[in-house]
Order: C-alpha cells, then sequence, then structure tokens
C-alpha cells in the first residue's frame, strides 16, 4: 500500500511513533456496532404501530446506532412482563397497566406517551335517540366487567342530571360485543376508537352506522399508551434508552408527516395484514398520537396536572398509590429537544 505524500516526505526524519499516529489518522475508524434492543408491543403488529416499522424501514433506528427488534405481545401486561423477564427492555404499553404494575412494586418507568389521548369510547348503532353520551341513561350497554372504559365511565363529565343506576350494563366479552350491538342485545357498547373502524365495516354491511362518542370530549382524558422502560435498565444503561426514546418520537413525527410512507414501511413487513383495515387503524392512531391537547407540550411529552389527574383516577377507581412520586415514574428526560411539534394534520 503507498503511503500518503504527506507521510512520504516525513518518512526520513519523523519520529517512528510520528509517523504511526499519523498513519492511524489516515485510517478510516471502523463503523461503530448498533446497540441491540428488544421492543414489546401491546399486541400483535397492527396500525397503531406504523411508525415503529417506519423506524426500522426509513433507518431512523440505524441513524441512533439502534438495531431494535419489534416483538408482538398479548396485551400490555404480557408486554411489560418481558420487561421484568429481561426478554425485552422496552415496552409499549396501556398507562392505566403501567401504573397499575407500579403500584404493585415493579420499577416501571414511562419514558414517551406514545398515545398522548386516550381511546375509551363508546360505540352506538346511529338512531335519533342516542346523540351524545348524556342520551345512554336508561340504555344498555355492554363491557366486560373489568374493563377500563367501564371503571372509568362513571368519570365522565355528563351533568347533574344524570343517574349513573340507570345504565344498565351488560357483561360481554370483547368478542361478543360488536356481534350483540349489531343483534340488538345491546344498545351500545364501551370500548375503543381504535376498532371504530371495524364497527364501521361490520355496520355498513348491515346497513346500520355506527356512533363514536370518545371520552376525550366529555372530560376525561388519561394517556393511552407509553413507551416504557425499568428503572434498572436506566441505570444500567441510560444511553441507550435515550436514543430509543429520541428514536422512537423521531419516528412517530416523520409518520405523521408522511403516514403514506409509514404504513407501506408497516405493510413491507407484515405483508399479511390488509392495507384497508391496517390503514383505518393507523388513521385512527395518528389522532390519539398528535391531539391538540398534546400540543401544549410537545410530541410524546408528559404534562404534570395530566399525571395528576390519572394518578387521582387509579386511586379512585382502583385503589392503586404510586411508590414513589410522580416524576419518578413518568418523565420526559430522555425525549429530543428541541421539542417536536408536527404540522397540525
Amino acid at each position: 500500500m503507498s503511503r500518503p505524500p504527506l507521510l512520504r516526505r516525513l518518512a526520513g526524519r519523523a519520529p517512528l511513533g510520528l509517523l504511526l499516529g499519523l498513519l492511524l489518522a489516515a485510517s478510516p475508524l471502523p463503523a461503530r456496532a448498533a446497540r441491540q434492543a428488544t421492543l414489546a408491543l401491546n399486541w400483535l403488529p397492527g396500525g397503531a404501530h406504523a411508525p415503529l416499522y417506519y423506524a426500522q424501514g426509513a433507518g431512523i433506528f440505524e441513524k441512533a446506532g439502534l438495531e431494535v427488534r419489534l416483538r408482538a405481545a398479548r396485551g400490555s401486561r404480557e408486554a411489560l412482563l418481558a420487561l421484568n423477564q429481561g426478554t425485552a427492555q422496552f415496552a409499549l404499553a396501556e398507562a392505566a397497566e403501567v401504573y397499575a404494575l407500579r403500584a404493585g412494586g415493579m420499577g416501571l418507568v414511562g419514558i414517551m406517551a406514545y398515545f398522548s389521548r386516550g381511546p375509551s369510547a363508546i360505540l352506538a348503532l346511529k338512531r335519533p335517540d342516542i346523540q351524545k353520551l348524556g342520551d345512554l341513561a336508561g340504555k344498555a350497554v355492554g363491557a366486560p366487567r373489568a374493563s377500563f372504559p367501564r371503571l372509568i365511565f362513571p368519570e365522565l363529565g355528563l351533568g347533574p342530571r344524570f343517574d349513573l343506576g340507570k345504565i344498565r350494563w351488560q357483561n360481554l366479552t370483547p368478542d361478543q360485543l360488536l356481534p350483540a350491538l349489531l343483534e340488538g342485545k345491546v344498545d351500545a357498547v364501551a370500548g375503543s376508537t381504535l376498532v371504530a373502524h371495524q364497527y364501521r365495516e361490520a355496520a355498513s354491511r348491515a346497513g346500520k352506522e355506527i356512533a363514536v362518542f370518545p371520552y376525550a370530549d366529555a372530560g376525561v382524558n388519561p394517556y393511552g399508551l407509553l413507551l416504557v422502560t425499568t428503572e434498572a435498565q436506566i441505570a444500567q444503561d441510560a444511553g441507550l434508552v435515550k436514543a430509543l426514546a429520541g428514536a422512537v418520537a423521531q419516528a412517530a413525527a416523520a409518520s405523521l408527516a408522511r403516514p403514506a410512507d409509514a404504513l407501506q414501511a408497516h405493510l413491507k413487513v407484515n405483508p399479511a395484514l390488509g392495507p384497508g383495515r391496517t390503514g383505518a387503524e393507523w388513521r385512527e392512531a395518528m389522532a390519539l398520537i398528535y391531539p391538540p391537547e398534546a400540543r401544549r407540550g410537545g410530541l410524546g411529552r408528559f404534562e404534570e396536572a395530566r399525571l395528576k389527574e390519572l394518578q387521582a383516577l387509579m386511586e379512585k377507581i382502583r385503589g392503586l398509590k404510586l411508590d414513589a412520586p410522580l416524576s419518578r415514574a413518568f418523565t420526559n428526560q430522555f425525549l429530543p429537544l428541541p421539542r417536536l411539534r408536527p404540522p397540525a394534520s
């Protein structure tokens, strides 16, 4: 290998140590190995996860020096338990489940509000006598007995004249909700805006229409999905936590700016998913990731007032108290600065 011109001129008179230093400086540095991490999803891959697959496909994780494996789970609890078992370093999970396990002594830390808006909602067939949530008095409403939308329903701001005792709750499994609604066995169901498209499609086939009444519009808006890690992981490698949280936040912002590209990246990795259903889920998720209330503090950031509302809600409906201050259980310290503020859609 020929030596660079500067080295040829100095070779006869420069000390050996200086020559070795110049050689090292002139040589290309080896590429730094990507840091590996596993992120457990809250469920099977769906439209809500489009930003994470976009982070893979568009090189956002790679640019952050990461190689991230996305692992499916059967619910938020399973995803969070993967952190405790050491099979994942990060998880996507419902805020209520994160709070409950943290109150139970598991050292979880929310590092990003992935869904700044909660998805809880009432879904009903469109009809003249159900135009708003207050019209549910005296109606039959289906929901699993201990589901979060059912538990927090009494907290909705429905006015002093609304008699909660007149709600006729029907205990149904998740799989029973849609058939019961279409068959007229219940007047409405307590569920999520993320499944609204499924209800609309099924109702359309039956010649009917669906009305969706989000809880957020009635004054009850706990955070939805959170990006979560553990205190042990932060203590072991805070740099990895910062890199992952920053990359997910950047991916969410980029996905909101280029939603079609994000969807295509998702479908490329998960070709068995139908573009119609996944696209509808992704559109619903976009409204939860960056709603108007998120624009106050920036994408993915927790607000102290809303965390206190979550704390009061969980203490009231489940009697749960945290083992640490809110600022220790939910933090913005790993999110990028300046604050991300994608264009309003």
